[in-house]
């Protein structure tokens, strides 16, 4: 018999907590994210400018616990308000905020008789009064004026009104995100006693997810392109350049005799080998002398603040030799990092830890990386130029008629060709990224 009653005791325990417990409800949703390489060409990741993705994949989850996101959501739904009873859920839909308003515990009054509603604290206090069917609340803030029929069969609505702060903060602790492992899907969590609701914070949350991934990407895309359209109209400038100085050279050869054998004019004159061989050697003296003092020069402006890296590409042999590779895509992770703390800076600030990580890279690549690469390099091509002239010097006695002007036009359309392959180069990738954005 004790038994039976423990039993019985047990079941009827059971009931109760089954009738009196709420549960909590769970919605779940995969988002699939794109990874980094799936928006970048082949192209784009050699580039004087590389697309990196918007962010790491740690990195979403911050962005979607963020309160840009939180907020927004707090606000589109009204979470900001919420009722003593549920049912008065309705009385409290449309409810919206100016930018001041008084939080606190609230009790809305209703005098059906007579048509009137009395606003005031739950202590009592008086806030507002007036017909119902008018704006409620406007002296603290809220922009509220519940239709008459909302209130029909209501004395009295008890609601609490916090900052969409808080309840964004309040939304964060039941939201679970998570991106396991060698994987691009982040799962989602949410738990709430209203299945329902439960469902539509879910939803919002995604909605206001996706809306501010898309403007990232299009910020990241159009900084980008801005990126590449500024190098691109400098390549312009510089091969406008070199095409003006061959024609105006060309234009006074072609009145100039021949200094060895009789030729038409605008022809060029046949080379041996040890012609060929001084020819070459002079041109690369010259190229190496001119760019180890365009990268000194370019150095100290870099240095001295100037932080553009666009005079660093325009260099010949930094644009095009293997011994510069390293400065090179030295060049590229800076240019990609400026663009994407661009991109960063748009939607959070400095504090935030993605953007303190990108700024770290910034100034780090920009004060120590780059210029450490760069003078390695200047010393290269110091210790290639002096021993170019030390060859030049040798053989200068077997070529004293060698005859100046083609020694310039031969050097100008070399200068001309680099400089159109660059240009080309660099509008295909503007092209490109303007389709992108």
């Amino acid at each position: 018999t004790v038994v039976k009653a423990e039993s019985t005791a047990l079941t009827v325990a059971g009931i109760v907590a089954t009738r009196f417990i709420k549960p909590d409800y769970e919605a779940q949703a995969r988002i699939w994210i794109s990874s980094g390489d799936d928006d970048n060409s082949a192209d784009t990741k050699t580039g004087p400018i590389r697309s990196e993705g918007i962010v790491r994949n740690q990195s979403w989850v911050e962005l979607l616990k963020s309160y840009r996101i939180s907020d927004a959501v707090a606000v589109k739904m009204g979470l900001f308000a919420t009722p003593k009873d549920a049912r008065d859920s309705v009385v409290l839909h449309g409810l919206a905020l100016a930018d001041r308003f008084r939080p606190g515990r609230y009790q809305l009054g209703v005098d059906a008789r007579r048509g009137r509603y009395l606003l005031s604290t739950s202590t009592g206090q008086p806030i507002d009064s007036g017909a119902v069917g008018d704006s409620i609340g406007r002296n603290i803030g809220l922009r509220w004026a519940p239709p008459p029929a909302v209130l029909q069969g209501r004395k009295s609505v008890d609601f609490t009104l916090v900052t969409p702060r808080e309840a964004s903060i309040a939304l964060a602790r039941r939201l679970t995100p998570q991106i396991p492992e060698n994987t691009n899907f982040l799962y989602l969590t949410y738990k709430d006693k209203d299945p329902e609701r439960a469902a539509a914070v879910l939803n919002n949350w995604l909605d206001e997810f996706m809306t501010v991934a898309a403007e990232l990407k299009a910020a990241k895309l159009k900084e980008y392109a801005d990126t590449l359209g500024t190098q691109l109209a400098t390549a312009q400038r510089d091969l406008a350049s070199a095409e003006s100085a061959l024609q105006g050279l060309r234009v006074h050869n072609i009145t100039q005799p021949s200094e060895n054998l009789p030729m038409a004019p605008g022809v060029e004159m046949p080379q041996d080998p040890v012609l060929g061989s001084f020819f070459n050697q002079r041109m690369d003296l010259e190229n190496t002398s001119r760019d180890r003092e365009a990268l000194a020069q370019a150095l100290n402006q870099f240095r001295n603040g100037g932080n553009s890296t666009t005079s660093l590409l325009g260099i010949l042999s930094v644009s095009n030799s293997p011994a510069a590779s390293n400065l090179r895509g030295t060049i590229q992770r800076l240019d990609s990092a400026r663009a994407v703390l661009s991109s960063l800076r748009q939607q959070y600030t400095d504090d935030f830890p993605k953007v303190k990580e990108t700024i770290q890279t910034v100034n780090r690549l920009q004060n120590q990386d780059i210029p450490q690469l760069a003078q390695q390099y200047e010393q290269q091509l110091a210790t290639r130029e002096g021993e170019l002239r030390r060859r030049i010097a040798g053989a200068a006695s077997e070529i004293q008629q060698m005859p100046a002007r083609t020694i310039e036009e031969q050097r100008l359309k070399r200068n001309v060709a680099v400089q159109a392959d660059l240009y080309v180069t660099l509008q295909q990738r503007y092209a490109t990224a303007l389709l992108a954005a």
